[in-house]
């Protein structure tokens, strides 16, 4: 897995005095409206550089964060032979240009500030005037609207989809004018929409889901992802964000040390956010942290990034000492230069219909019972048939992937969930190549009709119906047996191998901390579990990697069994 790094001339030392830097390292320029003119790609990674020089010698792998979304428009004109360069030098490993949390941001974020005035179309003026209450400067001097995706002149025109179809054909078209700026060189990085299908359609080479406790289901982002990767030949990767959104605080981040600055240039009184009140109780815990880490690599995740890796890895921006963050971050990287080529065995295919582009995660979603319907699909409400529909398919996305028990206080169990099942499935859809299909053992028909199952009759796959969601839930554990080597009863667990073909099952028991602004981390134990582990064959598992201070106990049954104590918070990774 290629680990990407913030890259800073004043603070590539640090990389090198903690041995961060290796031969799966890749890195990251900063790019937006709050980041000085001249660490921009058309300066700071033009040729003659370190960086560039750096790149070109060593052949690091290397993408600019970001173009749009997730912070202030800022039109920026894209060096192509710049570009072109980086993409004739790197192939496949440089990904491009991040664009961020797409979906949902112009749907919710622009959308919803616009839409004080109406749903449009908008006098320029007035648009503008209403745009400049949260107005934006650079550090140059130039001001900007806090929209994500354009200005006042490229929203006047524009009236707000009421229908999903339209929101759609929205979607698209903002996916085709950011690959327009960067020669269709774009990374993207999807929250709560995840438009893989979509951006696969219109030339997306990089599917990066951001993941972080901001965010539910990350194991969805992950199978999606994944599955759309196998089906195209992409690749894929995860983004960390280490936010999270306390009540009556805000959305607050850990901070380490005392440095004004950060790899964002932004200053806290520049933003609603908070990235430095709290210290290290601020975000989300080096907990979850950490299972990312691991359940990113375990996955087959080609590459990882980080939202605030630079400045959230230190406690001092001038020695260099690693704070809690960075030594997770240190301690992974070690571990995972002795796992190479990860891939999990995954030997079902959930097969979404194609008019489905753009699967919708939410925490409402998850906290509905399966069967439940929300009546909503990407913020516009749906017709009675529609309803049914869709409700289905978010009820196959909650069978496999949400979870089945909590423990009072915890509050960041959304994000990799225990569930019914161990992490099995990709996700793919319907007009995917034989070749795709035939890597699976069984392909699971998301439609409520059996639509997908009765085109394919007779070409010799075994396909899975979903119309009764009760029969599925039942079957599932047979066909789990039947396909892997073997087989957790509780948790969330996957098997995967290496590029030897090493064998290994990951246990995570993502249950049990209630993150607090002022205490940290409170682990209730109650959320310790011990699950069954049952082999196919006679097996002794070596125990590789463990949570910090988090010990996990296996008892050996007989020859195929054991049984493993994994506490609250805690994960094992196991060789067999």
């Amino acid at each position: 897995m290629k680990f990407f790094h913030v890259y800073n001339d004043a603070c590539f030392k640090g990389l090198e005095k903690n041995g961060l830097i290796n031969k799966d390292t890749g890195f990251k320029i900063q790019q937006c409206w709050s980041v000085p003119e001249h660490l921009l790609f058309n300066k700071f990674a033009a040729k003659g550089t370190r960086l560039y020089n750096m790149i070109k010698e060593e052949k690091y792998p290397f993408y600019v964060d970001r173009l749009a979304g997730g912070a202030t428009w800022y039109s920026y004109a894209y060096d192509k032979a710049l570009i072109h360069d980086y993409q004739e030098t790197l192939g496949k490993w440089f990904l491009g240009f991040q664009v961020h949390e797409s979906g949902s941001n112009l749907r919710v974020s622009d959308w919803g500030w616009i839409r004080e005035l109406g749903d449009g179309p908008y006098d320029l003026n007035t648009l503008h005037k209403h745009l400049m209450s949260g107005r934006r400067y650079t550090p140059e001097g130039i001001i900007l609207y806090d929209t994500n995706f354009g200005d006042a002149y490229h929203y006047h025109k524009k009236t707000y989809a009421q229908t999903y179809e339209e929101f759609l054909v929205e979607m698209r078209e903002m996916y085709e004018r950011c690959m327009s700026y960067v020669d269709n060189s774009v990374v993207t990085a999807d929250s709560y929409y995840l438009a893989t299908k979509m951006q696969d359609e219109v030339g997306v080479k990089n599917f990066m889901p951001e993941v972080g406790c901001q965010i539910p289901f990350m194991r969805v982002a992950i199978a999606l992802a994944r599955g759309m990767a196998k089906a195209t030949g992409k690749t894929w990767g995860t983004y960390y964000e280490c936010w999270r959104t306390t009540p009556g605080h805000g959305s607050t981040m850990p901070c380490f040390n005392d440095d004004p600055i950060n790899e964002w240039y932004v200053k806290q009184e520049m933003t609603n956010d908070n990235f430095s009140s709290y210290g290290k109780n601020g975000g989300s815990s080096r907990l979850l942290q950490n299972r990312i880490y691991y359940f990113s690599l375990m996955a087959g995740a080609q590459y990882l990034a980080e939202e605030w890796g630079l400045n959230c890895s230190y406690t001092d921006m001038k020695t260099f000492e690693l704070s809690e963050y960075g030594l997770i971050k240190k301690n992974f990287i070690n571990n995972a230069l002795n796992m190479q080529g990860m891939e999990a065995k995954v030997p079902f295919a959930i097969v979404m219909p194609k008019c489905y582009p753009c699967v919708e995660i939410s925490r409402q979603i998850l906290n509905m019972p399966v069967g439940d319907n929300r009546g909503y699909y990407l913020n516009s409400p749906l017709n009675e048939v529609d309803t049914k529909y869709f409700g289905h398919l978010e009820s196959i996305i909650k069978l496999f992937f949400a979870y089945n028990a909590r423990v009072a206080g915890d509050n960041e169990d959304h994000v990799m969930t225990n569930s019914r099942f161990g992490d099995v499935a990709d996700i793919i859809y319907e007009d995917a190549s034989d070749e795709t299909f035939a890597r699976y053992n069984y392909l699971i028909d998301a439609t409520p009709d059996g639509d997908f199952a009765k085109a394919k009759a007779g070409k010799g796959y075994k396909i899975v119906e979903s119309g009764d969601l009760d029969k599925l839930e039942a079957l599932m554990p047979t066909l789990i047996k039947e396909t892997l080597p073997c087989y957790v009863d509780a948790l969330h667990w996957l098997v995967s191998t290496d590029e030897n073909g090493k064998r290994y099952l990951s246990i995570f028991n993502n249950s049990g901390n209630e993150r607090d602004i002022k205490q940290g981390d409170i682990i209730h134990h109650e959320a310790d579990r011990t699950v069954t582990v049952t082999f196919k064959e006679a097996v002794t598992p070596e125990k590789l990697v463990e949570g910090v201070n988090m010990p996990v106990d296996i008892q050996k049954i007989d020859d195929k069994t054991y049984k493993v104590n994994v506490p609250a918070t805690s994960f094992v990774i196991l060789n067999f």
